[in-house]
């Protein structure tokens, strides 16, 4: 059984009942999921960043590292039905233009250094 939701591509994401019950947690009050490695973080951050997309809103993704930013963009560009609503923010793309992709993205994927220099610039 796959997981549906008008945001999330048809058949590519397993459901899986605690993934399913700890997103629906994380949607309602402060959450931090503590999983080993491959049990679907990535996969709860997406059924939130769908429930977040459907209601109107838009969405930071903060990420330590710039390689965890490029694969978390990359998984939510290949599962979201809302590709092109994804920009990745890292130093090497120009304050102007991260400006310009803030204004028109859905989906914000950053490390938090690049957003604390945005802020304070």
């Amino acid at each position: 059984m796959y997981l549906q939701h008008d945001f999330i591509r048809q058949q590519t994401v397993e459901q899986r009942q605690y993934q399913v019950n700890i997103a629906h947690s994380a949607a309602n009050a402060s959450t931090l999921v503590v999983l080993p490695t491959g049990m679907g973080k990535t996969i709860i951050a997406l059924l939130v960043i769908a429930k977040e997309l459907k209601n109107g809103n838009n969405v930071l993704v903060l990420s330590p590292t710039k390689p965890l930013v490029n694969q978390h963009a990359q998984s939510l560009s290949t599962l979201l039905t809302l590709p092109d609503a994804v920009a990745v923010f890292t130093g090497e793309i120009a304050p102007e233009k991260r400006i310009a992709l803030w204004n028109s993205k859905r989906v914000i994927v950053s490390t938090p250094q690049v957003i604390e220099n945005d802020l304070i610039a």
